[in-house]
């Protein structure tokens, strides 16, 4: 499970909590919000494909999310959908994400500059 605060900018102190967690549950394929004490939980997006990453900009209203998929079938995608669980869109779309594996990284790392 992974927990994320997000941070409303404030014009004159820099930053103030805006008092909500993101969390995501990999196992129900969702995206919750709730109050720091666990009260007020309310799913802002279902039918997630294993999401696994988030970034929140409460300044702008939106949630972003990964959908790891399954690496050897390059079938992960990026998200976007408003706080109030609205207007879900795809940013980018499954087949055009990559995963690259250890020996991936590896060899790429480790080729002669030409």
């Amino acid at each position: 499970m992974t927990v994320l605060q997000a941070i409303k900018p404030q014009p004159s102190s820099g930053a103030s909590r805006s008092g909500r967690l993101f969390v995501l549950e990999l196992s129900g394929d969702r995206i919750h919000s709730m109050n720091p004490d666990g009260s007020g939980r309310k799913t802002i997006v279902a039918d997630c494909r294993l999401p696994d990453g988030i970034a929140v900009d409460a300044q702008a209203g939106h949630i972003y999310w990964t959908n790891m998929g399954i690496p050897n079938l390059n079938d992960g995608s990026i998200e976007r959908a408003g706080l109030d669980d609205k207007n879900r869109k795809v940013i980018v779309p499954q087949g055009v994400t990559h995963t690259l594996l250890s020996a991936d990284a590896y060899s790429l790392l480790s080729r002669p500059n030409p």
